[in-house]
């Protein structure tokens, strides 16, 4: 039983002086004025901190809060971003203008051959009657 004073007992529980005299208002044992018995008061310090850890776990069944949806969104943000980027180094992603011209370029190409049909149709189609003329459209 070491009998120590303030300023010991804040230097052994690495606090200080004010930090000790504020434990003491909040149940840490105290023998008199400024004498603390060190090793009460260093079991009381650690059931304080252990106290203190477990307000700040969260419940496991409790529903989460927004502070944490919110996080999550952001954490899942962030991921997706890093994602992207990755791919776009291992040059799986493609710019949208590149995309675009590709698509331009094959919206030109059909475009063309739908308006060359009626041209080619017609060659293929002079002299035949009605029935082979609708039987060779449809295929």
């Amino acid at each position: 039983m070491a009998n120590v004073n303030t300023q010991q007992l804040a230097d052994a529980l690495n606090l200080k002086v004010r930090r000790v005299q504020q434990l003491v208002h909040e149940g840490m044992p105290q023998i008199d004025k400024n004498r603390y018995d060190l090793g009460q008061c260093y079991y009381w310090y650690v059931r304080f901190l252990q106290k203190a850890l477990a307000k700040n776990q969260p419940d496991p069944l409790a529903p989460p809060t927004k502070f944490q949806t919110y996080r999550e969104r952001l954490l899942d943000a962030q991921a997706s971003m890093e994602e992207l980027e990755l791919q776009k180094r291992r040059g799986l992603i493609i710019p949208v203008s590149v995309y675009e011209k590709v698509l331009t370029g094959w919206a030109i190409t059909i475009r063309q051959r739908v308006m060359s049909l009626p041209s080619r149709l017609s060659t293929m189609l002079v002299g035949l009657e009605r029935r082979a003329i609708a039987s060779a459209v449809l295929f």
